[in-house]
């Protein structure tokens, strides 16, 4: 059975749920899962991370807004009791300290955390805070994979389903990003029609192997 066909035996049971919701104020002592494999998605404000963690768990679980910072808390998705996202709050609107708290919060008390997408509005590309971000995540040694959101909205990545990390840098520290992440990007566009999201669904389930 190929990657697509067993991320899509996830979503047949329809046994998809918001199973914890974590905010500054209701962290417990320790992590609450220590059996399920665990991916985390972060970005800045607006990137998309809710919209599409909605997509991949295939149920409208995460509330979703145009305006930046809407999600506040930490919301960890079951699919089928097999694998939990976790959708954070964006970074760099706001937030800095209550993003900091939730997400190292994670970080530090998570056995579980397999992969990190950090997800880029593919028309500004990278910027200075998701390279101090880069920086931040690299001392936890987990695998960084790079996701441009929104590639419909864009020219240039509009009919790719990944691109070269080299292409974003925007003059950026190349040599601390190729070091930390992925050299391929992923595309995911608006409709979730392009290609990039069964791209995204393969490399989750190679994660979680």
């Amino acid at each position: 059975m190929n990657n697509l066909a067993r991320y899509k035996n996830l979503l047949e049971s329809k046994n998809i749920k918001l199973w914890k919701s974590l905010n500054q104020y209701n962290l417990p002592s320790s992590w609450p899962n220590r059996h399920l494999p665990e991916i985390l998605f972060i970005g800045a404000s607006n990137a998309g991370k809710s919209t599409l963690i909605n997509n991949l768990s295939g149920e409208k679980i995460c509330k979703t807004s145009k305006k930046p910072g809407h999600t506040k808390k930490l919301n960890l998705i079951s699919l089928n009791e097999q694998l939990l996202l976790i959708d954070s709050p964006g970074y760099g609107y706001k937030s800095n300290e209550e993003w900091g708290q939730l997400v190292n919060y994670c970080f530090d008390e998570s056995t579980k955390l397999k992969q990190i997408y950090l997800l880029i509005n593919s028309k500004r590309k990278l910027n200075y805070i998701d390279e101090l971000m880069l920086e931040n995540l690299k001392s936890y040694k987990i695998p960084i994979q790079l996701v441009l959101t929104k590639g419909d909205k864009c020219k240039e990545f509009k009919d790719r389903n990944s691109v070269s990390v080299s292409e974003l840098v925007n003059g950026m520290n190349w040599r601390l990003i190729k070091n930390t992440c992925n050299k391929e990007a992923i595309v995911t566009s608006k409709d979730f029609k392009h290609g990039g999201i069964d791209l995204l669904k393969s490399n989750i389930i190679d994660q979680i192997d």
